[in-house]
Parts: structure tokens; C-alpha cells; sequence
């Protein structure tokens, strides 16, 4: 049979078979490229720094900062600077506030010093009566003594808080204030010594006061001057020397009355036989009275006198005027 000619179908090709899959090349490692060997370079020179051994407590070096480490050191140099400025301005302005005075710090002295002065006027008033051991009676004393020791107390309160204000550490009122308190300071030893020492004498005086009151019997003389005697010679520690001498040369003085009204208990015809010695012995009575109303006499006046050396009430003056003075503004 032809094969042209059967039913004249078409022929199919036969479908293509898949290829095999081609070999693979195997992995080549590539070659380093050769370089020509260099010639070593020297390392450049480094700065050299001192070592400082840390292991031994050293510090460890410090390297030098670059530019910004110098730009940093310059305004910390600056900040430093400035910060120091403000320090002393302030300084400045602490000092002058401290030196300024106000109105209002002279009224506050002022009335400070007031205080002070009322303290004194106890003392004044209470050394009046102390003083005149003369007159008044035992508590009279007690309590003016007392008073003035209370007094001389507050007195040194009432300086020190004034010697505190700003008003009289500077200036004008800090050289009132230093002469007022140097007399001051006189004043209230004086009065000080005063009280003591008349405390001391207060009992020997009021023995020796009761032979005003003795009969005129020659036994009780005798006894009242011996109580006397014994009573001046007990007195110790007496710290106002003016006082100290009082007493001493009226025990002396005393003493010798003692001996002499004996002599004077011995005589049996004063107006006959025996005048001459009973007028020698009355003779010496009046010198003895005369000796000691010289030594009360002494007494005052040297007491006197040291009380105005240590009176205070020009210097007073001169600082309550300035004082006052500032306070409304003059």
C-alpha cells in the first residue's frame, strides 16, 4: 500500500525528548595576584612622655589635649574667672552691709542703752543705803545689798547685748561705746567691792554701835569695847581698800580705848590724889576719838573720790546724744 494514498492523514512527529542536562564546570579557586614585595616603611617617631610608675602610686601620664581640649581649658579658665569676680563682689557687699548703719540699728541701740542705764539707777539707789552703814536697820541693809547685787547682774546682761549692736562696733559709735565701757567696767568693780566689803563690816559696826547704848558703868564699857575689838579683828578678805584702812586703824584705836578705860577702872581718887594720871588717861580718850573720826573722815572722802573716777555719766551722755541723734536722722 502506498502510503501516500491511505486516507491521506497527517503524520504527527514524535514529541522531542528532554536533553540531558550538560556537565557542570568544576569550581575554580581563584590565584591570589602577585604583588612585588615592599620595602618595610619606619614608624614615625612618637613624642615621648616621662613614665610614671602607677604600681608605686604615681599618677599615670596625661597626654596633651588637641585643640578642642585647649579651647575647653580656656572657658573653664574663664568660668573659673568669673565665678571668682562674683565671689569677691559679694564679699564686698557683705563687708559694706556689715559696716552700714541704719536708722533703724541706732534706735535699737539707743533703746538698748537704756536698759542698761534703768539697771544702773538700781545700783546708784542701792549703794546709798549700803554706804550709810550709819543708819537703817539690819534688813534695810540686807535688802539694799542684795538689790545691788542683783543690779550689778543685770547691768553686765544689759552691756554685753549693747556691746553686740552693729551701731557701736563702727565708727563713731564703737569709740563712744569703747570709753563708755571702760569707765563702765571701773564702775561696777567699784560697786561691786563696795557691797562686799560692807557686808563684811555690817556686824562688827552694829557690835561696836552698842556701846552708845551701854550705862555709863565702867564693867559694861569694858565688855561692849572687847566685843568691839574682837569683832573689827575678825573682818578678813575686805577687797575696797578704802574700808580695809578703816577698819584697821579702828580696831587699833579701839583696842587702845580697852586698855585705857581699865587703867582708867583702877584709879579710886580721879579728882585727888590720882588727877594727874586720870587726866593723862582722859587726854588720851579724846586723841583716840579724835584719831578715829579722822580715819572716818579719810574714809569718805577717799570713797568719794574714787566714786567720781569711776562715774560714767559724761561718757553715758556723749553716747545716748549720739545715739538718739542718728536714730531721727540728725
Amino acid at each position: 500500500m502506498d502510503p501516500v494514498n491511505q486516507d491521506q492523514q497527517p503524520i504527527t512527529p514524535p514529541e522531542p525528548q528532554a536533553a540531558p542536562p550538560a556537565p557542570q564546570p568544576m569550581p575554580i579557586t581563584p590565584v591570589e595576584p602577585v604583588t612585588p614585595p615592599k620595602q618595610p616603611v619606619p614608624p614615625a617617631p612618637q613624642p615621648q612622655y616621662p613614665v610614671t610608675n602607677t604600681a608605686m602610686g604615681g599618677a599615670a601620664p596625661v597626654q596633651p589635649g588637641g585643640k578642642k581640649s585647649k579651647t575647653g581649658l580656656i572657658i573653664g579658665l574663664v568660668a573659673g574667672g568669673i565665678g571668682l569676680v562674683v565671689l569677691v563682689i559679694i564679699a564686698i557687699v557683705v563687708v559694706v552691709s556689715m559696716l552700714s548703719v541704719s536708722k533703724k540699728d541706732y534706735l535699737s541701740a539707743y533703746n538698748q542703752y537704756s536698759e542698761l542705764r534703768k539697771a544702773s539707777f538700781s545700783v546708784d539707789t542701792g549703794l546709798i543705803t549700803v554706804g550709810s552703814f550709819s543708819s537703817g536697820t539690819d534688813t534695810s541693809f540686807k535688802n539694799a545689798s542684795d538689790e545691788v547685787k542683783e543690779s550689778l547682774g543685770k547691768m553686765e546682761a544689759e552691756n554685753k547685748k549693747l556691746s553686740g549692736l552693729k551701731a557701736v562696733k563702727t565708727g563713731e559709735g564703737k569709740e563712744l561705746y569703747t570709753k563708755l565701757n571702760t569707765k563702765l567696767s571701773s564702775y561696777m568693780k567699784y560697786a561691786g567691792d563696795k557691797v562686799v566689803s560692807m557686808e563684811k563690816f555690817r556686824p562688827a559696826y552694829s557690835k561696836c554701835d552698842e556701846m552708845s547704848s551701854t550705862d555709863r558703868d565702867t564693867a559694861a564699857v569694858k565688855t561692849a569695847l572687847a566685843g568691839c575689838v574682837a569683832a573689827l579683828k575678825s573682818i578678813s578678805d575686805v577687797p575696797d581698800a578704802d574700808l580695809k584702812s578703816f577698819i584697821e586703824t579702828l580696831a587699833e584705836q579701839q583696842e587702845k580705848l580697852l586698855a585705857i578705860t581699865e587703867k582708867i577702872e583702877a584709879i579710886k581718887n580721879p579728882y585727888g590724889s590720882q588727877y594727874d594720871e586720870y587726866s593723862a588717861l582722859r587726854k588720851q580718850v579724846y586723841e583716840i576719838s579724835s584719831a578715829v573720826s579722822d580715819a572716818g573722815t579719810d574714809f569718805r572722802s577717799n570713797s568719794n573720790k574714787k566714786a567720781k573716777d569711776v562715774d560714767f555719766r559724761d561718757e553715758a551722755k556723749a553716747l545716748s546724744d549720739f545715739l538718739s541723734s542718728k536714730a531721727i536722722g540728725r
